[in-house]
């Protein structure tokens, strides 16, 4: 009996590299790239924003925007994160984030459906925070490396307790 190391048999006078045994069906797996959580190669853009002011009062804003999609098959994941803070005479003036994800189905060569959930938070704004969910559709007219036109919009559902009352909105929306 020989054993097989790397596909090798040991050292002998007539020693000759032996093929590897072939995969069998249940062991190879077919690349799924259509798979809802295939985490293939993502592709992005961050925006980082900064002011500063001084003279009868001193102010500073700064803001950091992460935009991430990739592409599986029929689908295409889309992430945004933003983040802004700012002060007005050592006093926050400014202080909000969120983030928001939306899956697109191709439906066929430029139009798409979706779907979109999104969570923010915006100290200066009146309620404790806001979250949104919607479906729609969307049609990209143009794609060119110096132009985009695309267009989408869909109902939605926003779910937002207000910070003074206690109170909580539920209202259908449109994303446009």
């Amino acid at each position: 009996e020989k054993s097989l190391i790397a596909g090798l048999e040991p050292e002998t006078e007539s020693a000759a590299p032996v093929a590897v045994a072939e995969k069998s069906a249940a062991e190879e797996k077919p690349a799924a790239h259509d798979d809802f959580l295939h985490l293939g190669a993502w592709e992005g853009k961050a925006t980082a924003s900064a002011a500063f002011a001084s003279g009868n009062s001193r102010n500073a804003a700064a803001g950091l925007k992460l935009d991430a999609k990739q592409e599986a098959g029929r689908l295409t994941h889309n992430i945004g994160i933003y983040l802004d803070y700012g002060e007005s005479n050592d006093v926050k003036s400014q202080q909000r984030w969120g983030a928001a994800y939306k899956l697109d189905y191709r439906i066929e060569d430029g139009t798409y459906a979706y779907g979109r959930i999104s969570y923010d938070e915006d100290e200066f704004s009146g309620f404790d925070y806001r979250l949104f969910a919607g479906l729609g559709l969307g049609h990209t007219y143009f794609d060119t490396e110096t132009f985009k036109l695309k267009v989408e919009g869909g109902p939605g559902f926003r779910y937002s307790p207000i910070d003074d009352s206690r109170e909580i909105e539920k209202e259908f929306a449109l994303y446009s």
